[in-house]
């Protein structure tokens, strides 16, 4: 076997032991707002953009909503959301005349692990946002940058009211979780 035989072997090797290990070792959760993928390091770093211009919310109170979301998040299992400085995922601002698209995620995939997630927030300025400490029927940042994450989790749109992922976001108060969307979670990324 020559040299450049050897390495075209190791390669294949190499691939289809690390399907085989993908196989054995994924997790399937039995509920049905689960996309069926996970992240391979059950972590996710997202970069802020600038959040300026948004009606209603400073850009500190909206990078505080996103904080609210990846703590909420990260305390219901083993998956953890950090925010970083690098990296390749962002969270930023779109503008987009739906005004009833508040937020967006764009998922990306690799043998069946999700590898990329950015977020993008409508920044449209005929939408009012608000922080959530009171009620309102305007959209709240930590209920949309939740749900958004969720999404960066691979999680789907169910029609279970109080879900984080229910279709139509909940745009009052921010309560907490629901019993759905953690057993999801731990299901996928196993708790502590």
């Amino acid at each position: 076997m020559t040299m450049h035989n050897f390495k075209i072997a190791l390669v294949l090797l190499s691939v289809v032991t690390f399907a085989t290990s993908y196989t054995l070792t994924e997790v399937y959760a039995t509920d049905p707002d689960w996309g069926g993928h996970k992240w391979l390091l059950e972590r996710t770093d997202y970069k802020y953009g600038s959040m300026s211009g948004f009606t209603g919310l400073t850009q500190a109170e909206i990078y505080a909503g996103l904080d609210f979301a990846r703590a909420e998040i990260s305390q219901a299992s083993d998956y953890d959301i950090h925010r970083t400085y690098s990296g390749p995922n962002w969270i930023t601002k779109a503008n987009w005349s739906d005004l009833d698209l508040y937020g967006q995620q764009y998922p990306e995939y690799f043998l069946g692990y999700i590898t990329g997630s950015d977020i993008e927030l409508n920044n449209n300025q005929a939408i009012t946002w608000y922080d959530g400490t009171s009620g309102s029927d305007i959209p709240n940042i930590k209920a949309v940058a939740v749900h958004e994450m969720f999404h960066g989790a691979d999680m789907d749109h169910v029609y279970q009211s109080g879900s984080a992922m229910f279709h139509s976001y909940s745009y009052y108060d921010w309560v907490s979780l629901s019993d759905d969307d953690e057993v999801t979670l731990a299901e996928i990324y196993g708790t502590e």
